[in-house]
C-alpha cells in the first residue's frame, strides 16, 4: 500500500514511514524539534531507529516566494512506497541531494497565487528505499552540448 505519510502533516511535525516490528508499516508523527538524522539511523528524542527499518521521512516547511527560474537540471527519483513500480519524483536538480545514507529532496505541495507563495515539503529516504535516480538534462545543457558539438545530436533523424 502507498505511503500517504505527508496527506496529512502539520507544519513543525515529522512524520516518519517505517517498518513496525510485526512488518507493517506504520508513520509516526513527532515535533520537528526532537528530530535528526545521522548516518545511524533517525532519532526521534531519545529513541533512534536504524535506516534499515526506515521508509521515508518527510516535513513541511514555511511557505516561500514562488521562484520561477529556469533549473539546470532536473533528477528523476523514484522511491519504494509499497508497490512495486514505487513513486517517482521529477525535481529541479538543486533540490536533490544524496548522501552516504539517504537521498532528500524539496517538494512543492501547493501555491497560493494570491500571495505568490509555495508551500514545501522535504523528503529523505534512505538509500534502501530507492529504487533509483537519474540526473536528466535540461534544455539549456541540452543546447550548450548541441552548440559545442555539433555532431553529438544529428540534425535529421536519418543522418
Amino acid at each position: 500500500m502507498p505511503d500517504g505519510s505527508h496527506a496529512s502533516m502539520q507544519q513543525g511535525f515529522v512524520a516518519i514511514t517505517m517498518s513496525a516490528p510485526d512488518g507493517t508499516r506504520e508513520v509516526v508523527e513527532q515535533p520537528l524539534s526532537d528530530f535528526e538524522h545521522s548516518e545511524q539511523g533517525i532519532a526521534m528524542g531519545r529513541r533512534v531507529v536504524p535506516w534499515h527499518r526506515v521508509h521515508r521521512v518527510s516535513w513541511l516547511l514555511a511557505p516561500r516566494q514562488i521562484v520561477s527560474d529556469e533549473p539546470l537540471g532536473r533528477v528523476r527519483v523514484v522511491i519504494d512506497d509499497g508497490t512495486p513500480s514505487g513513486e517517482e519524483f521529477v525535481v529541479d536538480s538543486e533540490r536533490f541531494e544524496a548522501n552516504a545514507w539517504s537521498v532528500a529532496i524539496l517538494l512543492d505541495d501547493g501555491a497560493d497565487a494570491d500571495a505568490g507563495t509555495v508551500t514545501q515539503r522535504r523528503l529523505i529516504a534512505p538509500l534502501h528505499a530507492v529504487f533509483e535516480y537519474e540526473r536528466l538534462a535540461s534544455e539549456l545543457q541540452r543546447k550548450a552540448e548541441a552548440d559545442a558539438r555539433p555532431d553529438a545530436y544529428p540534425s535529421r533523424p536519418d543522418s
